[in-house]
């Protein structure tokens, strides 16, 4: 069983995400918290396995609480899970020692396969963003590619 936590300040989301969430029976929803510090309060109590993190929140955000909670509480793994898909946000949210990074856009497949993941110690990035980036790091080889055949010819 994994015990996750819901960290997002709007209550449609909270509702949603167990919608989503509760016929896994893998998966076991321990309560939702609406920003990152009654996320950090409620941890000891509820001993998330995997906490489901939003960015934007208000009295503190999604990545100031995940550096806290992986300093603090290092056997719950952060996931953040965002409409954000900034390349800063998602740099911070892996320096502050984010297991996951998801887009509110994902499937209700991939959401899980993501807890299960995170939960088992992999990191997992969205479908989305993984194209993304993959995209910005293969496109400057092909152009050195293309550069390079220039200069030999």
């Amino acid at each position: 069983m994994i015990n996750v936590l819901i960290v997002d300040d709007q209550n449609l989301t909270h509702k949603l995400i167990e919608t989503y969430l509760k016929p896994k029976s893998e998966i076991n929803i321990v309560g939702f918290a609406s920003n990152g510090q009654e996320a950090i309060a409620k941890i000891p109590l509820l001993q998330p396995n995997v906490i489901l993190m939003d960015v934007e929140m208000p009295e503190m955000d999604g990545l100031s609480a995940t550096k806290i909670i992986t300093q603090q509480f290092p056997q719950s793994k952060v996931l953040i899970f965002t409409v954000h898909d900034n390349e800063q946000n998602l740099s911070q949210a892996l320096e502050n020692g984010a297991k996951g990074y998801l887009l509110k856009t994902t499937t209700a497949k991939e959401l899980t396969n993501a807890i299960s993941y995170v939960n088992q110690g992999y990191f997992h990035l969205s479908v989305e963003l993984t194209e993304k980036y993959l995209q910005k790091l293969l496109l400057p080889n092909q152009k050195l590619k293309r550069l390079l055949r220039l200069s030999v010819k």
